[in-house]
């Protein structure tokens, strides 16, 4: 993930927490119940996180992180008197399983005792800014790509790149080129290559890439088309998308579907996106400038539905909520009210 962490030790972060602590009038007179956020590139090593944090006594969570980025969270939570010798050990240990785990130790939180009529915005404003912070930063309207060579990212698996290129030049595909978003990689919690191929004739963009933290691969097929709207096959799980695109398409189809099988459903489902609208044609993606504008042409879509429709959707919440109907619907409402909150900024 190579990226630094906000405090160089135990004692810095101590420091840090007691300093904000007085700057926000928070007595350190009795335990204060505080989170941690802990980011790791794998589910296996969030778990070893857990079970560790969880020998010295922290009720830890185990989730896919919610910039929906490949990375997991190991978030925990503890009530702690605030002094500085525990906060530094715990700060300590937070920063070596960062380390060993090639994370990142991302910050804390500390809730306060709040009126029974204090708005929802007060009391899931924490976790509200966290998400929000995450999907905006994950959907700008322009990301920066950039040509490379799959091969020099030697943590991927360069057997699933060679074994789907090879499928797919069977069907009649050819290279076209491989590709970094560097603003997802720029977050820190995940690098991939994406390697794609055309079909010239067929007027279709092939795509694959590995994923290091769910130490799997994902491969789809995209057409964009002359009206703006884009057709995408995959086989990348439904539970993965944060909401429906109005001029994005997208099918999902069962994780083991082979190549030819995901080419053939592309082509039927084409067929019908093009029957009776002779003014709806597929576009021809030739050169890697091409396929970055075509890229960003989604992510700008996928920016300005999401805004409009205030981030993220209640459906989005439970899922990453594991389904808690109060948390979901605390945190929905506590991000409309950061919206609302916004808008004189914005206005002015």
């Amino acid at each position: 993930m190579d990226q630094k962490h906000a405090w160089a030790d135990g004692d810095g972060f101590a420091d840090d927490v007691l300093d904000a602590l007085d700057h926000n009038g928070v007595p350190r007179d009795r335990e204060r119940p505080f989170t941690f956020y802990l980011y790791v590139p794998a589910k296996r090593a969030a778990d070893e996180c857990a079970a560790r944090l969880a020998a010295e006594g922290l009720d830890c969570r185990v989730e896919v992180s919610a910039a929906d980025d490949g990375s997991w969270l190991c978030r925990a939570h503890a009530h702690l008197v605030p002094d500085r010798k525990p906060l530094a050990s715990l700060g300590m240990l937070l920063l070596q399983l960062a380390t060993v785990h090639d994370g990142l130790f991302d910050g804390w939180e500390v809730a306060q005792e709040a009126p029974a009529d204090m708005p929802q915005y007060f009391k899931y404003l924490p976790v509200a800014q966290r998400v929000l912070e995450s999907v905006r930063g994950a959907f700008l309207p322009a990301h920066e790509y950039a040509e490379v060579d799959a091969r020099e990212f030697d943590h991927l698996d360069q057997r699933f790149y060679a074994r789907l290129h090879a499928a797919f030049e069977r069907l009649g595909f050819e290279f076209l080129a491989d590709m970094e978003d560097r603003t997802i990689s720029a977050r820190g919690r995940i690098t991939t290559c994406i390697r794609t191929l055309r079909h010239p004739e067929r007027q279709c963009v092939a795509a694959m890439y590995y994923v290091p933290p769910r130490e799997s691969g994902i491969f789809e097929i995209e057409t964009f088309l002359s009206d703006g709207n884009v057709l995408v096959s995959t086989m990348a799980p439904e539970g993965n998308r944060l909401a429906d695109w109005p001029l994005i398409r997208t099918e999902h189809y069962p994780p083991d579907i082979d190549p030819a099988a995901l080419f053939e459903a592309h082509e039927k489902s084409l067929a019908r996106l093009l029957d009776g609208t002779p003014q709806r044609r597929p576009l021809a993606v030739t050169d890697f400038a091409g396929l970055a504008h075509a890229q960003n042409r989604m992510n700008a879509h996928k920016h300005d539905h999401l805004r409009s429709r205030g981030w993220v959707t209640r459906d989005y919440l439970l899922a990453q909520t594991g389904g808690d109907d109060a948390l979901a619907d605390g945190v929905l409402a506590a991000i409309g009210d950061l919206l609302k909150r916004e808008e004189p900024r914005s206005a002015s």
